[in-house]
């Protein structure tokens, strides 16, 4: 089985050469999106892995589907890149995947605390010995309303983080 991985990054390489010896298979290498202009270059019924930086829509599944690609993987939690429901439709499989919403909803937690504070600002002044509060003042949490787009385990998770701060 020949697996194509697009949007590969450095961090990736030694798991995906470590995944092919372990189940004795061929992963092709890309740092590049897979495009339409690619697709057709594929070896017929192969699978395609990609992460979120480009759009398959209803013109580049058609396109795979041509290849005979049925496996189309996605290294990332969300799939909104993907035409999930047209993709179905012609038989191709979808999967993204699949770990704890915590550290996403933690790390968007930390953001909208640091953008509340003036953070960066706030820590070019301390570099240079500036403690001044003008242009400073944040806002607190607790006076603002939150809203949250998409509700699945991610947003559920920024939620109950978020339900602590009143």
């Amino acid at each position: 089985m020949k697996i194509y991985a697009f949007e590969v990054r450095d961090d990736e390489i030694e798991y995906f050469h470590q995944l092919e010896q372990q189940l004795n298979i061929e992963i092709v290498l890309n740092s590049n999106g897979l495009t339409k202009d690619m697709i057709p270059t594929l070896e017929q019924g192969s699978c395609v892995s990609t992460l979120g930086l480009y759009h398959y829509g209803k013109t580049e599944l058609d396109l795979l589907k041509q290849q005979e690609i049925l496996y189309f993987s996605t290294r990332t939690i969300g799939y909104n890149h993907i035409d999930v429901d047209y993709a179905k439709e012609i038989g191709i499989h979808v999967c993204n995947a699949a770990y704890a919403p915590n550290g996403v909803a933690d790390y968007t937690v930390m953001m909208i605390l640091l953008c509340l504070r003036n953070y960066k600002q706030a820590l070019w002044r301390t570099q240079v010995n500036d403690y001044s509060l003008n242009g400073l003042i944040g806002k607190e949490l607790k006076d603002l309303t939150v809203g949250i787009m998409g509700t699945g385990k991610i947003g559920a998770a920024v939620i109950q983080n978020l339900s602590g701060f009143g």
